[in-house]
Order: structure tokens, then C-alpha cells, then sequence
């Protein structure tokens, strides 16, 4: 199944629960008027029905790091193509820090990861 583009029209008939939810957030951000740096642990949960890899949307910021369970991911862990981070080796339970950069002043859609 293709992924819909973002301009799609999603219809209630059409959605499905989401493969993943975070159970535990945690956040230190930095933030400056030019520049925010935005820390992030995640305590990550699978629906056990579905098998989906991890997904998680996010534009607009340029990606520091990636520790899964401990473990910094290399560019090769993992895919990001500027708008959804895939992570395949997630597992329920698993933890995700990361850090990211952005300039608050041209974030006009407030989005980050």
C-alpha cells in the first residue's frame, strides 16, 4: 500500500489505529530565537496486532542524533527522508532519544520530532 501524500484527504472510513504510541515523553528543549535544540526520550509501545516499523512524522529541522535502547543508531539504522523517520529494529518497549535542531523563526506549521 502506498503512503497517502500529505495534501490527501483522510476519510474516517479509511483510518486505522496507529501502529505505535509513545506511553512516556520526555523533553528538554533549548531555545533560542534562531536556534532550538530539542532533546526528546520516547517509551515506545507496538500494537501487538499490527507489525508496522516504527514511523514517526516530522519536518523543518536537521537531526542531531538517534539512541535506541542505548544504542546510537548510524545512518544506516534507520530512514529519513525530511518528513517521516523510519526506525525497523523498534521494539515494543523500546526507548528513543533523540536530538534535533531548528530554527524557531521558521517554524510557521510548529512541528518538530
Amino acid at each position: 500500500m502506498s503512503e497517502p501524500s500529505r495534501d490527501t484527504i483522510v476519510h474516517q472510513r479509511d483510518y486505522r489505529k496507529p501502529a505505535w504510541h509513545v506511553g512516556h515523553i520526555e523533553l528538554d528543549i533549548d531555545l533560542g530565537i534562531r536556534e532550538a535544540i530539542v532533546r526528546s526520550r520516547l517509551t515506545l509501545a507496538r500494537d501487538p496486532a499490527q507489525d508496522e516499523p516504527l514511523a514517526l512524522d516530522g519536518e523543518g529541522f536537521t537531526l542531531q542524533s538517534l539512541v535506541l535502547d542505548g544504542v546510537e543508531l548510524s545512518a544506516s539504522d534507520y530512514a529519513w527522508d525530511g518528513h517521516v523517520l523510519r526506525i525497523p529494529s523498534a521494539r515494543d518497549g523500546s526507548v528513543l532519544e533523540s536530538v534535533v535542531v531548528l530554527d524557531p523563526s521558521a517554524n510557521s506549521a510548529l512541528q518538530g520530532l
